[in-house]
């Protein structure tokens, strides 16, 4: 079984261009990816291009696995922008506490796997929160 390996948006740009080149079938021989992968970025292509390039980004946005506690995360989103305009330190240890504090029955399941969670979703949510905040600025000076 093959191990899974996740390409960036410029290397999967660059197999495109070589599979317009020397075929699909060539390309997944060589390299060994999945000529479904393939098939799949070529189809995205107009999507892959558009990106933004700055960043190395693997996913095309909406990708990946969808969010099952939306609710959560929205409280969570307020209140650490609760916290910041009150200036308080916004820490992973933080907001796993604020989310122990709306869903106690996590208390029964593994803390390293709740403290993975809370650090993905502040990453996940870092731009977005950023973002909030300078609109909430920007609107609260008019």
């Amino acid at each position: 079984m093959k191990k899974c390996k996740k390409y960036s948006i410029i290397d999967k740009l660059k197999y495109i261009d070589l599979a317009n080149k020397i075929g699909i079938s060539q390309v997944s021989h060589l390299t060994g990816i999945d000529r479904k992968s393939i098939k799949e970025w070529i189809k995205n292509k107009d999507k892959l291009m558009s990106m933004n390039n700055k960043e190395i980004k693997y996913r095309l946005p909406g990708g990946g696995a969808k969010s099952h506690m939306i609710h959560k995360e929205q409280h969570l989103i307020y209140f650490i922008l609760v916290c910041k305009k009150v200036g308080i330190k916004i820490t992973p240890k933080l907001v796993m506490q604020e989310f122990l504090r709306i869903e106690p029955s996590y208390y029964q399941k593994s803390h390293v796997a709740l403290k993975n969670w809370c650090y993905r979703f502040l990453k996940k949510n870092y731009s977005l929160l950023n973002e909030i905040e300078l609109n909430l600025c920007v609107y609260q000076n008019k």
